[in-house]
């Protein structure tokens, strides 16, 4: 099942590209997560790694939360922020000693998903 986003392009006709289920689902489970985890660490921020972790955290969540809407209306700067934001926190990781290969898991098989719908976005 597939829905419909309407865009609006410079002509004034409108444009409608369906949305994917699964992008739909992935998008939407994604922006609650984002919303739970700035909350989250707002109230109780984890100092552990350094402290600026939290800034840095909350500065990749917005961003991770942007790529995620963008994703949502099939744009492909969605996938290219998400991407980037995934690459850039690994290497931050990575650098601090943090990394594993168990966080590669779930955003590769993301960009697999996302890559298989690339051609719909706009």
């Amino acid at each position: 099942m597939e829905e419909k986003v309407g865009i609006d392009n410079p002509s004034q006709q409108s444009v409608f590209i369906t949305r994917p289920m699964a992008i739909s689902i992935i998008a939407g489970v994604h922006i609650a997560a984002c919303i739970f985890s700035l909350t989250k660490n707002i109230i109780s921020p984890d100092y552990t790694i350094g402290p600026w972790y939290p800034l840095y955290f909350d500065f990749c969540t917005v961003l991770f939360l942007i790529s995620m809407i963008g994703l949502w209306k099939m744009k492909k700067w969605g996938y290219y922020l998400f991407i980037a934001v995934f690459l850039v926190s690994q290497l931050v990781l990575r650098y601090k000693g943090i990394w594993s290969a168990w966080m590669l898991i779930l955003p590769i098989v993301l960009i697999c998903i996302f890559s298989t719908y690339y051609k719909k976005m706009n």
